[in-house]
Formats: C-alpha cells, sequence, structure tokens
C-alpha cells in the first residue's frame, strides 16, 4: 500500500508561560511574512505540500485552515500574540510531531525607535531620522525616564552595575508599586547593587557570562511597552566613556519576545525566581519568535546561544551588495569574517571595519587586513564597545540594515554566553549608524600601510593628486584593471592600467579609498588617502 504523507500545522496561544524544555527549536522553520496585527502567512521551501493547519486557543477549536501550496495563512489572530506553530507529519494511522516554534502577530505600539549614541556622530551621514541622543547625558536620561515611567512591571537583564542612580530610579519604582526584577552577571562586582535592593536580584551565568543589557517595561500595556537594548552597560566607564549604542523601542510584540527570555533565565513568570528552572548559557532552547514588524519596520531579535547567532550573523551580511562597515569590540569567530572577505574579493562590496580588541585569541584582524580589507586597531583611549555592522546604508534599494546588540563576534558569545542581537532593515537607521562608524573612523583613521605580502603598493600614498600602481613581482599586463571605491561603497573610479601612466585623483574630495587592482595573477586591495595640498 502506497503510503500517504499529509502535512499539518496545530496552532496554539502561549501566554507568560513559557516551557523552554517542550519547545526547543530543530530542523529548518517556516519563514514567517505578511505579519500583521491578526495574521502572517507561513512558507516552507523544501517540504511536501502543505494541505492545512488546525488551531486553538483556550481549548476552543479553530476552523480547518485549507493551503494547496507551500504555505499557510493564518487570521483572526489577536495583536502581539506569540503563537506556537507544529507541523504534523501523518503517515498511515501514525502522526510524527516536530518541533513547536513560536511566531508573533505585529502590535498596536507606536513602533517609535529611538537610536542613541554617547558620543557624537557625523551628521552629514544622516538620513531622514535624528539621533535621539548623542551624549552620556542623553542616554542616562533616557534610561532614568523609562524607569521613572514605569506602571507596572520593569524586568532588567543587564551585565555590570555601578550607577546608583539607576539602582535609586529602580528602587523608587519598587516602593511606588511597579514589580521589579533584575538579572545580573555573576561574574562582575555590580557595586550598585550592594547592599541589596528591595527588589529581587538573580546572579547568572556562573561559568560564563551574563552578557546581556536589556530592560523590558511594561510588557502588557500596548502604548508603554518599552525594550531598552545596544551595547551599553549601566557603568559610569560604559555610559561616559567607552563607545557605545542604545536602542530603545516601543512595541509590544518584542517586549514580550524579550520577557520570554528573561523568565527563562528568572526561573518564573512571576516576582520571586525559581532557582529549580533556571537557565542560563546552553541549557536554554530557542523560545521566542524572531520577526516583528515595528512602526513599519522589519526587525529581527536572537538570543545566544541557544538561536545559533552566528549563522545569523552571516546571513545577514551575505545579503550586502554595495558596502559592510562594522565596529566591534572583539572579532574572533571565522565565519563572519569569511563572508566578509568573499564579498570583498568576489563582488566588489566595500568592507571597512574597526575592531578594539586585535591581539584577542583567535583575532580576526590580521586576516582581514592580509586580504586587504580597511580594518583598523581602535588605538585611542576609551573602549570601542560596540558590536554592530551596518550594511548598504546608502543604497536604499538594497536592504539597508543595522546589526546590533550585545553579542561580541566570538566563539564563547555564540556558545556561552548569555547574549541578545537585533536587526533592523531600515535606510535611516542604518544610515544612523553608519554616521557614527564614519566619526569613529575620522577620530582614528585608516592606516595606509599596506598589507604585506600582497604584491603591490600605491605610490605616493596618502596622495594629493594622483598615483601609481607598482609591483615587484608581477609584471602588470594592459588588461590589469584598476578601481577606486570610496568609503561609503560607491565606485568612483575605473580604468584599464598601462605601464607607468599615473592614475588621477583630482576629481576625488579628501578622504579614506580602496584600490582594487585585479590582474591575471590574482586579486588585491590597498588603502588609499587622498589628502589636500
Amino acid at each position: 500500500m502506497t503510503k500517504k504523507i499529509i502535512f499539518i500545522a496545530v496552532l496554539w496561544i502561549v501566554g507568560l508561560l513559557e516551557h523552554p524544555s517542550l519547545f526547543a527549536q530543530k530542523g529548518v522553520d517556516p519563514i514567517q511574512t505578511n505579519i500583521t496585527p491578526t495574521s502572517f502567512t507561513l512558507k516552507w521551501s523544501d517540504a511536501p505540500q502543505i494541505k492545512g493547519a488546525f488551531w486553538h486557543k483556550d481549548n476552543t477549536p479553530h476552523s480547518w485552515v485549507n493551503s494547496t501550496t507551500h504555505q499557510l495563512q493564518l487570521d483572526n489572530l489577536e495583536p502581539a500574540t506569540i503563537y506556537w506553530v507544529q507541523i504534523a507529519t501523518i503517515t498511515d494511522k501514525d502522526t510524527i510531531l516536530l518541533t513547536p516554534a513560536p511566531y508573533s502577530t505585529q502590535s498596536l505600539s507606536t513602533g517609535e525607535i529611538k537610536i542613541f549614541f554617547n558620543h557624537s556622530i557625523d551628521n552629514q551621514f544622516v538620513g531622514n531620522k535624528p539621533a535621539s541622543g548623542t551624549s552620556d547625558i542623553e542616554c542616562l536620561s533616557e534610561i532614568i525616564n523609562r524607569i521613572n515611567n514605569a506602571q507596572q512591571t520593569i524586568d532588567v537583564a543587564v551585565y555590570n552595575n555601578n550607577r546608583t542612580d539607576i539602582t535609586n530610579a529602580l528602587k523608587n519604582a519598587k516602593t511606588r508599586g511597579v514589580q521589579v526584577r533584575y538579572i545580573a552577571a555573576s561574574a562582575t562586582q555590580n557595586s550598585a547593587l550592594t547592599p541589596a535592593p528591595a527588589f529581587p536580584v538573580v546572579y547568572g551565568n556562573t561559568d560564563y557570562l551574563m552578557h546581556n543589557k536589556f530592560m523590558i517595561v511594561d510588557a502588557d500595556l500596548v502604548n508603554d511597552a518599552w525594550v531598552m537594548a545596544g551595547s551599553m552597560n549601566w557603568t559610569t566607564s560604559n555610559i561616559t566613556y567607552d563607545y557605545n549604542n542604545m536602542l530603545m523601542i516601543q512595541d509590544q510584540a518584542l517586549a514580550k519576545a524579550y520577557r520570554i527570555e528573561f523568565n527563562e533565565m528568572w526561573g518564573s513568570i512571576v516576582e520571586t525566581p525559581n532557582a529549580a528552572n533556571q537557565k542560563f548559557s546552553n541549557n536554554k532552547t530557542n523560545n521566542t519568535p524572531h520577526q516583528f514588524v515595528i512602526g513599519g519596520i522589519p526587525v529581527e531579535c536572537w538570543f545566544s546561544p541557544s538561536d545559533q547567532v552566528t549563522d545569523q550573523i552571516v546571513n545577514t551580511l551575505n545579503t550586502a551588495n554595495s558596502s559592510v562597515d562594522f565596529g566591534l569590540l572583539t572579532f574572533t569567530k571565522n565565519e563572519p569574517s569569511d563572508v566578509l572577505v568573499s564579498k570583498f574579493t568576489n563582488s566588489n562590496v566595500a568592507v571597512r571595519g574597526l575592531i578594539e580588541n586585535i591581539n584577542d585569541s583567535g583575532s580576526e584582524f590580521a586576516y582581514l587586513q592580509s586580504k586587504g580589507i580597511s580594518v583598523a586597531d581602535h588605538y585611542l583611549p576609551n573602549q570601542l564597545h560596540h558590536k554592530y555592522a551596518v550594511i548598504d546604508p546608502m543604497q536604499p534599494n538594497s536592504n539597508p540594515t543595522v546589526w546590533t546588540g550585545s553579542h561580541n563576534w566570538t566563539f564563547t558569545a555564540e556558545t556561552y554566553n548569555d547574549e541578545n542581537s537585533l536587526v533592523i532593515h531600515d535606510s535611516d537607521i542604518a544610515r544612523l549608524y553608519l554616521a557614527e562608524f564614519e566619526a569613529r573612523i575620522a577620530e582614528n583613521p585608516v592606516s595606509t600601510t599596506e598589507p604585506q605580502n600582497v604584491g603591490f603598493r600605491l605610490q605616493p600614498n596618502p596622495t594629493e593628486d594622483v598615483f601609481m600602481v607598482i609591483s615587484d613581482q608581477f609584471d602588470l599586463s594592459n588588461d590589469t584593471k584598476i578601481q577606486v571605491w570610496s568609503s561609503t561603497g560607491a565606485l568612483v573610479l575605473e580604468q584599464l592600467f598601462t605601464p607607468g601612466q599615473a592614475i588621477s585623483t583630482s576629481n576625488l574630495p579628501v578622504g579614506s579609498y580602496i584600490v582594487k587592482i585585479k590582474s591575471r595573477n590574482g586579486f588585491a586591495a590597498l588603502p588609499l588617502q587622498k589628502i589636500s595640498r
């Protein structure tokens, strides 16, 4: 007898109660699209034809949802609600249930996304959206203001805190009846939490780092639910001196997703933590939705180490068509580095980077430089503490994207630390992060020291008006192509190589460039600095 295989999706609603051990995702999940407050679509690319779905809420069965393609349209849902979808394969009388996966509807919140930097940015690169703050004072004021305006709940997961002003605001919130829950890293001093405050504190991830820097305010209130994210710890050094970014997002769906992650580490859904149920590090499961629409902007949310975040970094970098700029405290993972080299070498994508800890074990700094990529050591005082990448910010038709959060591009962040990351697909927000990057590059100029063993050099470099491409190892043929790329990823000059002929830069503005040399001997890319007379 021929066995008949049918796919069924069973959908149910999950409130505050999470059971991460039951909901670990495995395999390939469907892609969520067309997210609205009352519906979304799930699409499969490599499954048999989907027959339909049953779903129910509060044990009340709903209608069968038919499908004749590799997708399901789920309607009549509730806003800012997380639904678990389970696929069932039916073979004769046997039913095999695949692992459920969570998906969220869009919220009815304002969707306001506020971007803060604690140092000045280069405003000439800013688009239609200004930064909400570019100073330490504005960042600190925003944090305290959000705490002071909380009405019901505040959940904090912040690596380190030595700011008594922030802790006092939390104490005051507790006094006026707001439920305050706090998760700190056991690996740091957290001096502002000593002596123990009136609100409960859990010190998490005893073997590695509870490295998050997020806060959730009033997740149950449509227009008052806020999520704080980014790279900033609550310390004087991180707020005032080191270079950081902070986001404040008014969206109930995102707040509920962050609360699931918080509750998993907290061990309960109530004010009192439950140590027996607490999950940190690689004990956590992939139990949060990942796709959101916030104020009309597609946003992704990923948590470490449960969500294979390095794969998501790679996927994001692979969307680049024009440029990638990144600012990272440390960079030791091979996979993102390989993508950057491939994009730079094979796809004419301009890649620039700033890295603070270039001497960390396994650092990708020297490797990227050896491939001709314009990556610099952030050698100025105070740490470049960012963990961001900006993709195609000046190309509005090429999915401009920002990756940011607490996740350094390292093995430990991927495998053991508790981290969170946001991916925001928006041109104006991408341009804000480009403006931040340009300000840091201007303070910390890209070196014109050429990588060793590439076989070419530019002379003179820096240059005022002309330069020549010279090689002591290769005979450059007449079919060698010379390209000059701007710091924003634009091809500004291209010509065939002519031996002994200088290449004019008279029409180029002062600034940093990448010269790409493509010959029969291979490919090279060298930094070039144009200076004024």
